[in-house]
């Protein structure tokens, strides 16, 4: 099912294809994370307690980013998950270095390294260039798709309904798209419906004398 401000086989954007190239990028290093935690406490003394835990962690990031990868515009809630994670780990690091103890990880990363205190430099900067990276391309995409009332997926689209702002785009793009492609599934023509009386309610509430 298409989102309801999408045209059913448009192209990605510049933005939504570098947004997707980014998520790729995550996914893939999750992946090799995985592979890495795994080895480490197999054969490099890594404790099962960093291992699982890590391992769990790595495995969220990969399924979310194949969700996100498969539908971007009407799965942008898995980046938005994404993004959520990495504030977590950055608040878990700067927690660490003014609480806690950063001089030490014998027992957790395994094998030959860059060190204790290098580690959570390295680690704090990625995880902030993530999370500034893909908030700036998400930033990006929503304002242009608020103000074109395009690419907008059946969450945005009835979130826009809600919040009294989804009247012009439903007139604007919805119904000229519906007579060139109608609804062909149930869901669809439900979320349709949906949308066009929440677009009616919010002409009756700006407007008393119309009549409803």
């Amino acid at each position: 099912m298409q989102g309801l401000g999408v045209d059913p086989g448009e192209e990605l954007t510049g933005r939504e294809h570098r947004l997707q190239i980014g998520v790729i990028v995550i996914g893939a290093l999750s992946a090799l994370f995985i592979v890495s935690y795994l080895v480490q406490g197999i054969s490099e003394g890594s404790e099962y307690p960093f291992v699982v835990n890590s391992v769990a962690k790595d495995v969220l990031f990969v399924a979310l980013a194949v969700i996100a990868v498969g539908d971007l515009r009407r799965n942008t809630w898995a980046v938005v998950l994404l993004i959520a994670a990495h504030v977590a780990l950055i608040a878990g690091l700067v927690i660490e270095a003014l609480f806690g103890d950063i001089h030490h990880i014998s027992h957790t990363f395994a094998g030959p390294g860059l060190g204790a205190e290098t580690t959570w430099i390295v680690w704090l900067a990625a995880d902030i260039l993530i999370v500034v990276v893909l908030s700036w391309l998400l930033r990006v995409g929503a304002t242009r798709a608020l103000e074109t009332c395009a690419n907008l997926g059946d969450a945005e689209f009835l979130t826009l309904i809600g919040a009294g702002r989804g009247a012009r785009c439903w007139s604007t793009t919805t119904r000229s798209r519906r007579r060139r492609w109608p609804p062909t599934s149930t869901a669809t023509s439900r979320a349709s419906r949906r949308a066009e009386s929440g677009g009616s309610a919010w002409r009756c509430s700006r407007s008393p004398s119309t009549r409803c």
